[in-house]
């Protein structure tokens, strides 16, 4: 994933961060120091996360990839959690994220996470 996204998702969560990548996404983005309830990123994921993003990147310019590439890679974080966090197995990655299981494979491979499938991954 675009490492200001994904610092920005752990601050205010992957909802926010994705709202951010949509609205200010190929550009760059002022995060103010003291957000304001008409500030357009409170306007955009709230004042709450606003407050949240200004007490991290306060007073910062943030360049904020293009949308289109963050939805994917927001994705497969999700699915990379998904195996090394909660042990979930490969099929039910699959059937959670509407994907095939070659695919899983392929993004969970490029994450670093596996490099062949078990016969316990079937489920």
């Amino acid at each position: 994933m675009q490492q200001i996204i994904e610092e920005i998702a752990e601050v205010v969560g992957i909802g926010a961060a994705y709202e951010i990548a949509c609205r200010w996404g190929n550009g760059e983005l002022y995060v103010p120091i003291k957000a304001t309830l008409t500030h357009p990123i409170s306007l955009t994921i709230g004042l709450e996360a606003a407050r949240k993003l200004s007490a991290v990147f306060g007073g910062e310019r943030l360049e904020i990839p293009i949308e289109r590439n963050v939805l994917k890679d927001l994705r497969n974080e999700e699915i990379r959690k998904a195996r090394v966090e909660r042990g979930e197995s490969l099929g039910k990655i699959a059937r959670d994220f509407g994907l095939n299981r070659a695919t899983i494979v392929m993004i969970l491979r490029k994450a670093g996470v596996i490099e062949t499938e078990s016969r316990e991954d079937v489920a």
